[in-house]
């Protein structure tokens, strides 16, 4: 059985083949898991409403991506870290 909370976040995406843990931070608190996915997706999942970041690390343990979340007016604002590449201006 699967519950899920009314107060819960889900955050997904898709990693590049470098990337062979995922991290998540938040209130302190970090925790790494291998990514073991054919395909690259990921899946995070936090019950408290505050703002987390997941991180991608490479086999050697180097940062590879860092991905924040903040709670913003009721919903939740995705960024990153770094700034587009291929000329993209905001």
């Amino acid at each position: 059985m699967v519950l899920c909370g009314g107060g819960d976040t889900v955050m997904h995406g898709r990693a590049e083949p470098p990337v062979k843990e995922m991290g998540l931070i938040q209130n302190g608190q970090k925790d790494r898991r291998p990514l073991d996915s054919h395909f690259g997706a990921w899946v995070v999942w936090v019950d408290e409403p505050s703002p987390f970041r997941v991180t991608g690390y490479s086999k050697s343990g180097g940062m590879l991506a860092d991905i924040g979340c903040r709670r913003l007016r009721g919903r939740y604002k995705m960024g990153t870290g770094q700034r587009p590449r291929g000329g993209v201006r905001r």
